[in-house]
């Protein structure tokens, strides 16, 4: 069941395109650069998500190193951002954890 819940992002994300480019009725077609603009702007969101998680990836490596740093000990403070950050890392990351479930299955 896990493994389908976290499959449906990429299963709407998937649709959404699918319906982008089939559309039934000519007058509501997307024009290519439109089709472009949603592409672009899709892209975007992906990159956006990447650098959110990987923020906390940082976040994780320097908190196991261990060192002491005022300045960003003082940014780190804010539990409640590191928190989301990382439940959102875990989120983002969740694909990597559906190839290794269905691997040993």
């Amino acid at each position: 069941m896990r493994v389908l819940i976290a499959l449906h992002k990429h299963w709407c994300i998937a649709d959404s395109i699918r319906y982008s480019i089939n559309l039934e009725n000519k007058k509501e077609r997307i024009s290519p650069e439109d089709f472009l603009v949603l592409v672009e702007l899709h892209s975007k969101f992906m990159q956006i998500e990447v650098w959110h998680s990987l923020l906390y990836v940082v976040i994780e490596g320097y908190k196991n190193l261990g060192e002491k740093c005022e300045s960003i000990d003082r940014l780190l403070a804010n539990e409640e951002v590191v928190n989301m950050l990382r439940r959102f890392r875990n989120v983002s990351g969740m694909i990597n954890a559906i190839l290794k479930v269905s691997q040993a299955e």
